[in-house]
């Protein structure tokens, strides 16, 4: 489901804005009918998909299949209805001997999807209606997390329930967080394993489908636009979730049907002039650079025309001082060396190394809150080679703390480490170095951060080693 439900975005994102592609839409449909083989592969016996092959019918991932198929046949593909029809019937089994409300509501959603895309076949609308009702009423007085909510708001608006799906947008409403100017929703992490983004998307295509002209909607698409890392979010769920909820944005406000002269001044200097129009929104980003100089500097925008205009301003600079104080936020990073000291125990390397001696160094890495997919990278000063008794493997320091880690990787000029799941608190690593080189070496700082989300990192400080005989 990874690479099959971002491809089928792909293809009705295209389709929805009227774009061509003809690169994608030669590829995409390949790539669309390998995925499918590769979920009628995956199905178990009984219906329904677990996370992996061979694992036992999952609750949520069954519903985030039946959905993903659902969104293929809505965009044109013609998928097995006897696999559908096994997994639907799985999907309503799921659901009747379901508890949580947040799951009841995310598999209502999916079947009115299914409903969508292959009517009768996904089940009885009245049943569905029972099951929304229910959820509506006994969610009430204590609403359900904002991505929970959202799917509930959505799939009572499919099946017309038009007051209580309002009922359920006041209180995802309420949810909303405000931070300068900007909207989102956060996510909670548990059973849908949802994101902020995720919320915030899935919030997002609610508002749209019932309060269309809110506000919050403008707030909200800034708010996606500003998260996302490079050209993705968080993962491939996240980045389905912004993107389909971002299409319906761009159907709805039309802002792709571009008109204006744009001209852009840096410190009253003319650096950009250009028009722009429908066929330029299916270019890549403009980018532009302007020297900045010391003090104050000014930047300005001008837009003559219709069109909704997006910019973002970066500030780059280097510092020439040395990196000699740590940072972080909800990380935290400290590199240590150590030399073996007259009584063979690791003590602090205070001074000069010789050449071919065997340095341990340990870091301590430290998370306020439990954390996913973290990366650590240490820099190697020039001239040091990390010391391995088997081939990409580190050798083990004894006498010094290192905890288990997911993976090692020890590259030219660092050693990466990497961390699936690092619970709250403090983790160590050591190994050990083997300076080859006589000099002064530069150790740059050691970097942690989450891979998918660089904005949540820590550094420290870098180290300067004298190496002699």
């Amino acid at each position: 489901m990874g690479r099959f439900v971002p491809n089928i975005v792909v293809l009705k994102t295209l389709k929805q804005l009227g774009l061509r592609n003809e690169k994608l839409e030669r590829e995409v449909p390949k790539m669309v009918q390998q995925g499918l083989q590769q979920i009628y592969d995956e199905q178990n016996d009984d219906g329904g998909w677990g996370w992996f092959k061979g694992d036992e019918t999952h609750r949520f991932m069954t519903a985030y299949v039946v959905y993903g198929l659902a969104l293929a046949q809505q965009a044109g593909f013609e998928v097995d209805r006897e696999r559908v029809k096994r997994g639907i019937q799985a999907l309503w089994q799921l659901l009747r001997n379901e508890k949580n409300s947040e799951l009841q509501a995310y598999m209502l959603f999916a079947l009115t999807e299914a409903m969508r895309a292959w009517g009768n076949l996904a089940g009885s609308k009245a049943d569905m209606l029972k099951f929304a009702r229910n959820i509506a009423k006994a969610t009430e007085k204590s609403p359900l997390p904002p991505m929970a909510q959202s799917v509930l708001t959505i799939a009572l608006h499919q099946l017309g329930e038009k007051a209580a799906s309002q009922r359920c947008l006041s209180a995802l409403e309420k949810q909303a967080q405000i931070v300068n100017g900007l909207c989102y929703w956060e996510g909670t992490w548990k059973v849908l394993g949802e994101s902020d983004v995720e919320a915030t998307a899935y919030a997002l295509k609610a508002l749209l489908m019932l309060k269309p002209n809110d506000p919050k909607i403008l707030n909200a698409v800034m708010h996606l636009t500003q998260v996302r890392t490079g050209n993705f979010w968080y993962s491939t769920k996240s980045t389905v979730a912004a993107l389909f909820a971002l299409t319906d944005y761009l159907r709805h406000s039309r802002e792709l049907q571009a008109d204006y002269n744009l001209k852009v001044f840096a410190n009253g200097e003319l650096v950009h002039e250009g028009l722009v129009t429908k066929e330029h929104t299916q270019q890549s980003e403009l980018t532009l650079k302007a020297p900045a100089s010391i003090g104050k500097n000014s930047l300005s925008i001008q837009k003559v025309g219709t069109g909704l205009l997006y910019y973002t301003v970066a500030l780059k600079s280097f510092r020439t001082e040395g990196l000699t104080k740590p940072e972080g936020n909800l990380l935290t990073v400290q590199r240590q060396y150590f030399v073996r000291g007259k009584d063979g125990n690791w003590t602090p390397l205070k001074g000069s190394v010789r050449p071919a001696t065997e340095v341990a160094v340990q870091l301590k890495v430290t998370a306020k809150q439990d954390l996913e997919y973290v990366m650590v990278e240490d820099p190697l000063p020039s001239g040091w080679e990390v010391v391995q008794r088997e081939v990409g493997e580190p050798a083990q320091v004894e006498g010094l703390t290192s905890d288990w880690w997911t993976k090692v990787e020890i590259h030219d000029d660092r050693l990466a480490l990497f961390m699936t799941y690092m619970p709250k608190g403090t983790h160590h690593f050591s190994y050990l170095l083997r300076p080859e080189t006589e000099g002064i070496q530069t150790a740059l700082p050691t970097v942690a951060q989450i891979m998918y989300r660089p904005q949540i990192r820590g550094r420290g400080v870098e180290a300067r080693l004298r190496v002699q005989e």
